[in-house]
């Protein structure tokens, strides 16, 4: 990955950008942790269940490599990438959580965006493109393969109450690294049936607890509000300028 050089982008924030090819695959579990380490995370985690009863302990997935045309990885438990985002030096080297976060635009060319709750453990309040969530193992995933599209579609009827038929086949188009916590976003272009106004009504009605704020942003007045909006996520930057520029070169999604 590679670390972007111009000032209007945060440092440290290294990203690829993808092929349209791109893919993921799975090979297994991660091995198991040494005594130590493993009760350190186990510590972690009831301190973490102690302050957030709703916490669970669900299989994600990590990274051992990438680049531009795939990546690979095997599944973990949460309270492995939650120790590490507790404690960032834990693991040496540390674990890429993979995540997937969704550049949706709408029916009538508007763009979301979210505001993080001030109450979110990581990086409350600032502004990021919704959905997005870490690639977990849901159960319906074909033995060996990641179906990053399936991923993000549970991610948008959870967070935006979008319907899986309601979105179109998203296209990849960055991986971004938080410096961190280490967490890999793949950034998701994709189309949905419904109207800015439709989706503002749905999250209204969901009052989903990880965003207390949701815009619309038409793709003609993006390129303003990145400029005069301070509080972005980098990876909403990263993801918003990109569909800047697509939109310039006149590939919109």
């Amino acid at each position: 990955m590679k670390t972007p050089a111009s000032s209007s982008t945060p440092p440290k924030w290294p990203w690829i950008g993808l092929a349209a090819g791109f893919g993921v695959t799975a090979s297994g579990e991660a091995p198991p942790l040494d005594a130590e380490r493993a009760a350190r995370v186990d510590r972690l985690w009831q301190q973490a269940c102690a302050e957030r009863p709703s916490m669970f302990d669900g299989r994600i997935f990590v990274l051992d490599r990438i680049d531009a045309n795939g990546a690979q990885g095997r599944w973990t438990g949460y309270r492995r990438a939650h120790a590490q985002l507790r404690e960032p030096s834990l693991f040496d080297p540390p674990l890429r959580a993979l995540a997937v976060n969704g550049v949706v635009v709408t029916a009538d060319d508007h763009v979301l965006v979210a505001r993080r709750h001030p109450r979110a453990i990581y990086l409350p309040g600032r502004w990021q493109t919704p959905p997005a969530g870490s690639v977990e193992d849901r159960g319906d995933e074909p033995a060996g393969t990641i179906r990053l599209d399936a991923q993000l579609a549970a991610e948008a009827e959870e967070e935006l109450g979008i319907e899986p038929h309601e979105l179109r086949p998203a296209r990849p188009i960055l991986a971004i690294e938080h410096p961190t916590t280490h967490v890999v976003d793949i950034g998701l272009l994709a189309r949905t049936v419904c109207t800015a106004a439709e989706l503002r009504q749905r999250f209204t009605r969901l009052a989903d607890p990880e965003y207390d704020a949701l815009e619309t942003v038409a793709l003609g007045s993006l390129q303003e509000r990145l400029a005069h909006e301070p509080s972005w996520l980098p990876t909403a930057r990263l993801l918003l300028q990109h569909l800047v520029a697509e939109c310039r070169a006149g590939r919109t999604p």
